[in-house]
Parts: structure tokens; sequence; C-alpha cells
């Protein structure tokens, strides 16, 4: 018994199924358009919940960034303290040499022993140096993968938004 009055796939077959047809129209749209409404609000839920997600995602990260900017500030303090440390060490051992030189004499032996210190002691400041330079590029380095995965994340949220 087809609602619309139809037989297969003809016109209605009598003007009683012609009279059910236009009955039935209204209350069809009617249930389409309680049907379109239903959606529209099952995807405005959808959208808001994406972006409630979203920001849950932009804080982690954002506070993983500055975590890591912590970690960094950290790692390039203690360098830098150790560089500081060798250099005042480097001065120290300088001023001793100045002052050996300034007095001359058979103290030949102890005027090498701490030229070979200082030697030690440069290039000790320098490798501490170029580790804190690496190890803060490593950091930078981490810092940059961990915004490209949030940017990432925020355009993959967006396009299922879309």
């Amino acid at each position: 018994n087809d609602p619309f009055g139809e037989q297969d796939g003809s016109a209605p077959a009598t003007a009683a199924g012609k009279a059910v047809e236009d009955e039935d129209l209204p209350e069809t749209i009617r249930k389409l358009r309680e049907e379109l409404e239903l959606c529209q609000q099952g995807r405005q839920h959808d959208v808001e919940e994406m972006r409630r997600k979203m920001g849950e995602v932009r804080d982690k990260a954002k506070e993983h960034i500055r975590q890591l900017q912590e970690k960094m500030q950290q790692a390039v303090q203690v360098k830098e303290s150790a560089v500081e440390e060798l250099e005042a060490e480097k001065a120290r051992v300088l001023t001793e040499l100045a002052e050996e030189r300034a007095h001359a004499g058979p103290l030949q032996q102890e005027r090498e022993e701490l030229a070979s210190q200082l030697a030690l002691m440069q290039d000790r400041s320098q490798e501490a140096g170029k580790e804190a330079l690496a190890e803060r590029a490593a950091l930078e380095a981490q810092l940059s993968e961990l915004r490209c995965r949030g940017q990432r994340a925020e355009g993959e949220a967006l396009d299922r938004q879309a």
C-alpha cells in the first residue's frame, strides 16, 4: 500500500490516492524539516565539541612548549655558568702566568705547567661552549617540532569541522 497512491511508479491510481498524497505531503515535509533541524543541532554540537577539543589540544601544546622553553633556559644557564667558571679559571691561570713571567728565572718548569693548564682550560671552555650551543639547537628543534605538531593538529581539527 503506497502512501502516495502510486502502484507501479505511474501517476496516482485514483482521485482518492491523489488526495492522500496531498494530505501526506505537508506531514512528510514537516518530518523532513524536523530531521533537518536535528541534523543541524547535531552538527552544531559536533562543531562545539571539536572546538572544545581543539582548545584542549592547543592548551596542552602551549604548556608543553612552555615547559620545554623552561628546560632549554635552565640548560643554557647551566652551560653558561660552566663557561663562566672556566673563563674565571682561565683568567686566574693567565694572571698566575703573567706574574710568573714578571718574576722570571728558574721557574721555567712551573711556567710550562701553567701554560699546559691554561691550554687545557681553554679547550674545556671551547668544548663547554660548543656543548651549550648544540644543546640549545636541539631544544630549539624540539620546540619547532612541537609547534608544527600543534599547527598540524589544529589544521586536522579544522578539516574535520569542515
